[in-house]
């Protein structure tokens, strides 16, 4: 018998919540550093970071229904405060949403490669998006990123 998922209000972010530039003190209710995580998946790397380093904020960024559905069930059972989950398209709201200089750290574990080369607009990993991350990131922030793929 299949998992029954629920939703937990306090660890969704909605699209609303972050138009134009999101305020993640007042979404967290504290000041502490910002970590984001595009492509969360299941959750699994947020879950172990939240619960390892509940000083941080994490904002997880996924756009697959499922996955997402998953994650945020998962947050919420184990009561973290300091993560949030978004469904919304990674690429946009980084460019639209998240301000100049306020993340300390972005996370990209095994992107999907899209190695067709029709679907290479598709890749999240390209110019555009990597100017983006350099100019969301903090002085001294990183891009961790990790691909099994060429």
């Amino acid at each position: 018998m299949a998992r029954i998922l629920s939703e937990y209000p306090e660890v969704i972010l909605r699209p609303e919540e972050v138009e134009r530039s999101a305020d993640f003190t007042r979404i967290f209710g504290r000041t502490a550093p910002l970590h984001i995580e595009v492509g969360s998946g299941k959750g699994t790397f947020l879950l172990n970071q939240a619960r390892a380093h509940p000083d941080i904020d994490f904002v997880g960024i996924e756009w697959a229904r499922k996955y997402y559905r998953y994650a945020v069930d998962r947050m919420g059972r184990w009561g973290l405060k300091n993560v949030r989950l978004i469904r919304t398209d990674a690429a946009a709201c980084i460019a639209a949403n998240v301000g100049d200089q306020s993340v300390d750290c972005f996370h990209i574990y095994f992107p999907d490669p899209w190695p067709k080369k029709r679907h290479h607009k598709r890749r999240f990993i390209n110019d555009a998006n990597l100017r983006q991350m350099l100019r969301c990131l903090k002085s001294g922030g990183t891009i961790r990123m990790a691909t099994d793929h060429e």
